[in-house]
């Protein structure tokens, strides 16, 4: 490890970083490694939170003390953070911010877990906003992220030490610095001493020769990218100055200066850097929620030609812009208002945002925030991601557009710009606001963020709602005289500029897609044909050439019934399957027998799609073989119905018939112990083995009943309450919980689409098992927990990739076994001891396998002897 060199200011004598690290109980070895190389005189405080994900450590503060040479604290009720000190938060405890003052909220289970670290860094960032630092040592694909955003957005740094190295390519939009556990410390005070060389903390004492060089930097970037970033606060762009100096390693201003100069690749990335493109869906969901009631009725009532005109200036990477088009359509559906059409200018000054935006396509951390309901109206699920619906990407016309510089839309009902003029100091927040003013026709709204204070607004717009960001453009009487007409030319070439520029983005897309289906066609094994609607063919694949024994400029140009051999030309064809065409009739899975020679025949299925340019597409499958080979399943399927049928009268029967006498073997030998006092030792002893194997025999049937109950009857699927069904299986065991002192402990589990019953028997026999296999001088300790598995996790699964999985584990103190079991024992019948005094079958486990295969997840056990047993079921959300 390089060694760590402290930078001493007296700058920030009163103010110092604060680094805020998010970690699990699993990085316990990481964050020891980080803490040791912390020097006496690092100049920062650490405050360290672990997830609910697993179980927290009791004493985590005590636990460090001995890797650190700096103090280690828990906190224990309120922070006040002096530097060079670690603070600890206590186990189920995370860390808010109320007023101004950082305190504990202990946890409980109305609270969502998957919430502990984002509001950890919230907290931190609207505490310490450019002092603070979020560290990452644990990936969660639910927990942390919005937290990053915030701390980014705030002027904080984000770092992650976490050890999956495939998270650098889906986070570097949240994350500044990507390093390891061993370079952690000399990352953190590399960043602490850039930010000081660079007066990113605070504007004091800048020497000439800086600013020069300062300005230098600034300038080839203005140049190489057209946008004049000299009105922007310069404290933010020194921060992003400092920040490429950390990642490109560079120790002095002049050195990261020739670089600059040149290396066109890093112009881009400091200039995408300088654009901050942080953001959310619905951020301040309250703010968004007042448009609907303050903002939409008023416009509905002084829309003049039924179209809702919107700009979404600043929309980074499009959240925001989807947000307000799902405001406006949930409104206008709410009020039966489908008449008003929409149309939303979303424009960034950044293409890659743009490029992002008009995609559409966002990952499951993206819409943490957004609820359920909204989530399956507005969204479909595919790509590993989430597509926004075709009716909300459509009101959308994304353009790349320098709010700086370029010419505003004119005649806006409402311009949505939130948490951009933040970063413009005053003179460009006047010219921008001015734009925002002729944009927005007479009496038309604007709507700022949250944490944006405007003092130059007074003359252009009147305030609404001043605690919602919610102003409305002040009436001008000569402001239509004062328009001009080159003025109003500029606005509407500016607006059909962007449209081009959209209208030209879907063309492209249309090509590729052309393409690429082209190339689908052409290698698809299944005959296809494209027919306009008089029936001329426009193309075929090989497979239909080869199908129909014909070449291809016997086919294009031709009508279908005209083509050599005859095969459509046929009355029956015509009149049963071209006639539904005419007739614009669905085609789907149309059986067609064509006759190739008098002794060969085949059965196509036959569909029919419309495609773009009033073309048709027809598809056709040989399914000749399929059809013998189905006249074959159905009488297997008819031989399995009955074998089905026999199957289930003889569980009906072994549950009466079978079960019974065993019953009554175990009562009449209970009698025979508890009532005759003569019974000689020998004949107690043979008596009490008989009923232990009567015990082991009855739960064997029941076992083998359910085996079969759970393998071939109906499985009905249905939403449910994991917590409730792990709370009956817990008071079904009650006797046994409670004969043994177990202690039970579980997060609060989730909803999920399951089979009731059978998860209800996956939780008895989990707890059941723990309970009996407990050691004998120790109180039984069993833990259920819920967790996101990552990418890596699951690589060494034979998962989905398509689908999402959640980690359901349950884990116990109890005696373990050897890892060379883990597999064995969810094989039927195995058992690990055999003694008659426990009444185990060996089929628990197989019962537990086969729910959790029946709703295509998959089990895995980890133990060692002495050390406890962990079950991970993996199962589909």
């Amino acid at each position: 490890m390089d060694a760590v060199e402290i930078t001493e200011n007296p700058i920030i004598s009163q103010h110092f970083p604060v680094v805020g690290i998010g970690t699990a109980a699993t990085e316990i070895d990481s964050l020891k490694k980080i803490i040791a190389q912390f020097p006496a005189n690092v100049g920062m405080a650490f405050i360290i939170v672990e997830n609910f994900a697993v179980p927290q450590h009791d004493n985590l503060a005590d636990e460090l003390s001995g890797h650190s040479i700096l103090p280690v604290q828990e906190i224990i009720s309120t922070v006040e953070l002096h530097p060079n000190t670690v603070y600890v938060v206590p186990p189920n405890n995370f860390l808010i911010l109320e007023g101004d003052v950082l305190k504990l909220e202990t946890f409980t289970r109305s609270i969502k877990a998957a919430n502990c670290i984002d509001q950890f860094f919230n907290a931190l960032a609207d505490k310490y906003e450019y002092y603070a630092v979020g560290l990452l040592l644990s990936w969660s694909l639910l927990d942390g992220i919005y937290g990053l955003k915030k701390i980014k957005e705030c002027g904080g740094a984000t770092v992650s030490a976490v050890k999956n190295s495939s998270l650098h390519e889906k986070a570097s939009e949240f994350i500044d610095y990507f390093t390891t556990p061993e370079d952690t410390a000399v990352t953190l005070v590399e960043i602490k001493n850039s930010y000081l060389l660079n007066h990113a903390y605070q504007e004091t004492d800048i020497s000439a020769s800086y600013a020069d060089t300062y300005n230098s930097i600034i300038n080839i970037i203005v140049l190489k990218s057209g946008t004049n970033f000299h009105n922007y606060k310069q404290q933010i762009l020194r921060r992003r100055i400092a920040k490429r100096m950390v990642v490109t390693k560079q120790e002095t201003i002049e050195k990261y200066l020739s670089i600059v100069r040149n290396n066109t690749s890093e112009q881009d990335l400091l200039y995408n850097d300088i654009l901050i493109s942080v953001t959310y869906f619905f951020r301040d969901q309250p703010y968004f929620d007042n448009l609907s009631k303050i903002v939409f009725p008023v416009l509905m009532e002084t829309l003049t030609n039924k179209e809702l005109r919107i700009w979404c200036a600043g929309c980074a990477t499009g959240e925001e812009a989807y947000s307000l088009a799902i405001c406006i359509d949930e409104y206008l559906q709410i009020n039966n208002k489908n008449d008003i059409s929409v149309k939303i200018f979303a424009s960034d000054v950044s293409e890659k945002c743009i490029e992002k935006a008009r995609a559409g396509l966002y990952s499951h951390q993206d819409l943490k925030n957004i609820n359920e309901n909204r989530l399956a109206s507005y969204f479909t699920k595919k790509d590993n991601g989430y597509h926004i619906n075709r009716i909300i990407r459509d009101s959308c016309v994304f353009a790349v557009h320098d709010l700086t510089k370029d010419f505003p839309f004119s005649k806006i009902d409402l311009i949505s710009c939130r948490n951009v003029l933040k970063y413009f100091d005053e003179t460009l927040q006047s010219q921008v606001l001015s734009k925002f003013h002729y944009a927005l026709r007479e009496k038309g709204f604007l709507f700022l963020g949250k944490s944006e204070l405007v003092l130059t607004m007074q003359n252009l717009f009147i305030s609404v709602d001043s605690q919602q960001k919610i102003f409305r453009n002040k009436k001008e009487e000569n402001r239509l005289m004062e328009e001009s007409s080159a003025e109003e030319l500029l606005s509407n070439n500016e607006e059909l500029s962007c449209t081009n520029d959209e209208l030209r983005y879907h063309r492209s897309e249309l090509s590729s897609m052309r393409n690429f289906y082209e190339s689908i066609v052409k290698t698809i094994r299944q005959p296809l044909i494209i027919i306009d609607k008089n029936f001329i063919v426009h193309s075929a694949n090989p497979s239909f050439y080869s199908c129909f024994r014909i070449h291809q400029e016997q086919t294009e140009g031709f009508p279908i019934f005209e083509l050599e051999n005859l095969h459509w030309s046929s009355t029956e064809i015509q009149e049963s399957f071209f006639n539904k065409i005419r007739r614009n009739e669905t085609v789907e899975n149309f059986k067609i027998q064509f006759y190739f020679d008098p002794v060969t025949q085949k059965t196509m299925l036959v569909n029919v799609s419309m495609i773009p340019e009033d073309m048709i597409l027809i598809t056709l499958e040989d399914i000749s073989e399929l059809e013998n080979s189905n006249e074959l399943l159905k009488i297997k399927d008819t031989e399995f119905e009955n074998y089905n049928e026999q199957l289930e009268k003889f569980t009906l029967a072994a549950s009466s018939t079978v079960l019974d006498p065993i019953r009554k073997i175990y009562m009449f030998g209970k009698k025979i112990i508890d009532n005759e006092p003569s019974l000689s030792e020998s004949s107690r002893h043979n008596l009490t083995r008989i009923l232990s194997t009567a015990a082991n025999l009855d739960q064997l049937v029941e076992d083998l009943i359910s085996y079969s109950k759970i393998s071939f009857a109906e499985k009905k699927f249905k939403k449910t309450d994991l917590n409730l069904l792990l709370k009956k299986a817990i008071n079904n065991l009650k006797i046994v919980i409670n004969k043994s002192n177990a202690v039970i402990n579980f997060d609060s589990l989730p909803s999920l689409k399951i089979i009731p019953e059978q998860i209800h028997l996956l939780f008895w026999h989990l707890i059941s098992n723990a309970v009996k296999y407990a050691k004998q001088d120790q109180v039984p300790q069993i833990k259920i927990s819920i967790h996101l598995p990552d990418k890596e996790e699951l690589q060494r699964l034979p998962h989905h990739r398509a689908t999402e999985y959640i980690r359901l584990s349950v884990t116990d103190n109890g005696i373990g076994f050897s890892k060379n079991f883990e597999k064995l024992i969810f094989d039927p019948f195995y058992k690990l001891q055999s003694n008659d005094q426990e009444y185990g079958t060996g089929l628990g486990l197989t019962l537990v396998q086969k729910i959790v295969e029946n709703h295509m997840g998959f089990i895995k056990a980890s133990s060692s002897p002495g050390l406890g047993t962990a079950f991970y079921i993996y199962l589909p959300l």
